[in-house]
């Protein structure tokens, strides 16, 4: 999942199909507009049919976050938080959902932590091999 940027930039979400997606907009105003391809998803809190069905917002301390279940392809495009006072852009974002890496990305995270467990293992080793040689499994 995943934040930052100016109100002028497009900053790049990708997310993998199926997931969870968090896409964040600080603002100091206390309600705000999101948009997907110009269309209203929400507006001063409710949420505009059918996306009440998936989406949700989470609002703490400026940070607005629009929480996406279950992404789909149709998921994808630009998005757009701003306020609803005076409607100027917080943050725009273009979300692009991919399929396929899930597996990719979990084998990742876990050949790093075996390799991390190897490494914890070989200082161990390093500062006391005569213990650990004769304890080992």
């Amino acid at each position: 999942m995943l934040f930052a940027g100016s109100n002028d930039e497009l900053e790049s979400v990708t997310a993998v199909l199926g997931q969870k997606v968090k896409l964040t907009c600080y603002s100091p105003a206390v309600a705000v507009k999101w948009t997907r391809n110009d269309n209203d998803l929400l507006y001063s809190g409710i949420f505009h049919q059918p996306y009440a069905l998936r989406f949700a917002l989470e609002v703490h301390r400026g940070q607005q976050n629009l929480i996406l279940y279950n992404s789909s392809l149709s998921d994808a495009g630009k998005y757009v938080c701003s306020g609803v006072d005076d409607g100027a852009i917080i943050k725009q974002l273009n979300l692009t959902i991919v399929e396929g890496i899930h597996e990719h990305i979990l084998f990742h995270h876990f050949y790093r932590a075996a390799c991390n467990a190897d490494a914890v293992a070989m200082r161990i080793l390093s500062v006391c091999p005569s213990v650990c040689h004769t304890h080992a499994l």
